[in-house]
């Protein structure tokens, strides 16, 4: 059963790369298209003076950039050239990888807290109204959509020193975190000497130092305070407003009678 089961999921995965890159640009070109009008619309005149619109059009550009970042990686590795587990691709494109991966997580990352942080002003809005004019007012909403900015991208510190670009002696794969270490000294005549064609992505040097610290730090906050932290908050905060939601709704109806 596992093995028909794995035969299958296989078949369908060697199908679906075959349309993955288009759907990909398809789905970014829709994302940046509508997060651009979102944007333009929530920063017109009549709707910048909204707590919720100023939050919104952040979160817009988050996802957007988010989106705008993924084209060229899906253009290129999907649609240009097809996926490989070999080391073959030209310098440039490998180095773009590390800066499409550390830019994605950061805006993805940005957006996830945004929304998180537009979930708590609306509880609060909902639940202690009066309050909610001084708690949830413009210029704390402003300053929420920089310190998360700010404190993303500083807890983002460790993924961007986590990786760098290897290159290889053999079409086998990546140097190995101790032949790359063994080799430092050497770097840079390696590089003269190793062709273009055999270069990939491995852990960084910092990443392999004392025993791993950094890379460990770095799976905590990404697993942790980017993943499993906003969606706890987030379902705690949507669910405390929806009954906060409730609450008012139930208060409202004695007066319509």
């Amino acid at each position: 059963m596992s093995n028909t089961t794995g035969s299958s999921l296989e078949g369908f995965s060697k199908v679906y790369l075959q349309y993955h890159g288009y759907i990909s640009v398809l789905v970014s070109l829709f994302g940046i298209l509508t997060n651009s009008i979102t944007f333009i619309v929530l920063t017109h005149r009549s709707m910048r003076h909204s707590v919720t619109n100023v939050l919104l059009a952040a979160l817009a550009v988050a996802d957007g950039l988010t989106m705008a970042s993924y084209l060229p990686y899906a253009t290129h590795y999907y649609i240009m050239t097809t996926p490989s587990p070999m080391p073959t691709r030209p310098r440039l494109w490998v180095d773009f990888i590390i800066i499409h991966s550390c830019f994605t997580i950061t805006t993805h990352s940005v957006a996830m807290w945004l929304t998180v942080s537009l979930a708590i002003f609306r509880y609060i809005t909902l639940s202690r109204p009066t309050k909610a004019i001084e708690w949830c007012s413009m210029s704390r909403a402003r300053l929420t959509i920089f310190l998360t900015w700010l404190l993303t991208i500083t807890f983002c510190i460790p993924n961007y020193l986590s990786f760098q670009v290897v290159y290889s002696s053999s079409p086998s794969g990546a140097l190995s975190n101790e032949t790359s270490s063994n080799q430092t000294s050497n770097e840079t005549s390696e590089e003269t000497v190793v062709p273009d064609s055999w270069i990939w992505i491995d852990k960084s040097h910092f990443a392999t130092a004392h025993n791993g610290l950094l890379h460990s730090i770095n799976f905590w906050i990404l697993s942790v305070a980017f993943k499993l932290i906003p969606c706890v908050l987030l379902t705690c905060a949507t669910g405390f407003g929806h009954f906060a939601l409730r609450e008012q709704t139930e208060l409202s109806l004695p007066s319509l009678m």
